[in-house]
């Protein structure tokens, strides 16, 4: 019986020692230790999570699936996991314009009055090219749409969408300024369609996503398909409740373009060498990608085709391409330094998780610098406007029309704090207040009443990247 003990034990142990030789899939013991730091006392057991990436030279050094993707089926995050990447979603949309320009079927330096005669209002020319480098005066879609009191997560048609950019004049003359605008993007989109006569997702499919084997990579142009392994986005309340954030909006170009880990590791590849691609793509990729945007004054921006490109202080002797996404309750970060051909890609379905700490806290584990915890989850302190005197509050009372945007908003006194109803109609929002007790925010919204409180009220408000447009006080 004594030896019967001894075999059990020893064979208890040995399988031990197995699964201590052999690390799950993307985990080393090394990828182990550094779990422990970015994830720190969070446990995403019973919550929304991440999934991340970091590739050099070729090869995977980390992999890490944290979390799930679905909370009411308890479907955990792994590789295969379909995120939304949000703004993420322009590097290919750029591609796409490229591979067009390269055909000869577009020019960089074309009017867009060309190919859409409803801009000829706006006088001065606007090149694809101020599109592509967020240098149009374009203002933008998503922040005008949320002015309006609407959610851009809801249906929206393109028609609409242009419409909206078309109401506004241009905040400043083309390639004077940088001024990151989504419409630029969104635009773009349609230019794909209209010149190729196909849906940008088929395109894409045909001509970039298909030849660089990312099969599990699409533009969302109908949200009502049934999308395996597509996680669910959410949010946290304000009682630190997950909740699902829906997506029904069909609008691409700027955002839109769904994948997962798996394909955004064969981008990087691609990025870090393409030597398999196509001899287009790969023309493309050295053409286009590591360029400055210029303005008139022959002055860069920081923007390429769909990326940000910078230098890096941190990491001597690095350059980087960048870009962050979000969308609904995805959040999404990719980084790729070069010429040390290193990409890290941090994807996530919770709206306060912060994918560029952890791309960072990574990039610091590659090029040995001292990575310490930092939660990723992010949450903002307000106070409520119910903190001011209600006598001050009353002189912001009432109704505020923008008459280009045929929309009006209600402020309102409610419980004793400031109130808006955007559209005049819709569920009350509280407003917070800053250190000035004229500004005021809400969200992402940004509140300032201008003038004379009793007569000639102006409210500015600010929404992204949408900045002081104008209601009048209604008598």
């Amino acid at each position: 019986m004594k030896y019967m003990h001894v075999v059990i034990l020893s064979v208890f142990l040995l399988i031990q020692c197995l699964i201590l030789s052999f690390p799950s899939k993307g985990q080393t013991i090394e990828n182990l230790e550094v779990d422990k730091i970015l994830l720190g006392p969070i446990s995403f057991e019973n919550s929304p999570g991440w999934s991340a990436a970091v590739v050099k030279d070729g090869k995977i050094i980390y992999e890490g699936n944290f979390g799930y993707a679905d909370l009411d089926w308890k479907q955990e995050i792994d590789r295969e996991t379909i995120f939304g990447l949000g703004s993420i979603s322009k590097q290919f949309t750029a591609i796409c314009i490229a591979i067009l320009i390269e055909r000869g079927q577009l020019n960089l330096h074309d009017d867009i009055k060309q190919y859409f005669p409803e801009f000829s209002n706006h006088a001065p020319p606007i090149s694809i090219a101020s599109l592509i480098y967020h240098t149009s005066g374009l203002k933008d879609y998503l922040s005008l749409t949320s002015l309006r009191g609407e959610d851009f997560y809801d249906p929206q048609s393109n028609r609409k969408v242009m419409e909206m950019i078309l109401s506004q004049n241009l905040s400043f003359d083309p390639g004077t300024r940088f001024a990151y605008s989504n419409s630029g993007y969104f635009i773009l989109s349609l230019l794909i369609e209209k010149i190729s006569g196909m849906k940008i997702n088929e395109f894409a499919m045909q001509n970039l996503f298909g030849p660089l084997k990312m099969d599990q990579t699409f533009f969302m142009n109908d949200h009502t398909q049934i999308i395996p392994n597509l996680a669910e986005s959410y949010f946290l309340n304000a009682d630190s409740l997950h909740r699902k954030k829906m997506i029904k909006s069909d609008i691409v170009g700027a955002t839109g373009v769904y994948s997962n880990v798996r394909d955004m590791i064969r981008w990087s590849l691609f990025l870090q060498d393409g030597r398999e691609a196509p001899k287009e793509l790969q023309q493309i990729k050295k053409k286009y990608l590591f360029h400055k945007g210029k303005l008139q004054n022959n002055s860069s921006t920081d923007y390429t085709f769909g990326f940000y490109l910078t230098d890096d202080d941190r990491y001597s002797g690095q350059q980087m391409l960048s870009h962050s996404g979000t969308f609904g309750g995805f959040r999404s970060m990719m980084i790729h330094f070069f010429p040390e051909k290193l990409s890290v890609i941090v994807l996530s379905n919770l709206l306060q998780f912060s994918p560029s700490r952890i791309a960072r806290q990574l990039s610091d584990w590659h090029f040995g610098k001292k990575i310490a915890y930092r939660s990723p989850i992010r949450f903002r302190k307000n106070n409520f406007s119910g903190d001011l005197p209600v006598f001050k509050l009353q002189n912001y009372v009432g109704r505020y029309r923008n008459e280009a945007m045929d929309i009006e908003h209600k402020i309102e006194l409610l419980n004793g704090s400031l109130a808006i109803r955007l559209g005049g109609n819709g569920d009350p929002k509280i407003l917070l207040y800053s250190k000035k007790e004229h500004a005021f925010s809400h969200g992402g919204f940004r509140l300032n009443f201008e003038g004379n409180h009793t007569q000639n009220l102006v409210l500015s408000m600010s929404s992204g990247r949408v900045t002081g447009i104008k209601f009048y006080k209604l008598e």
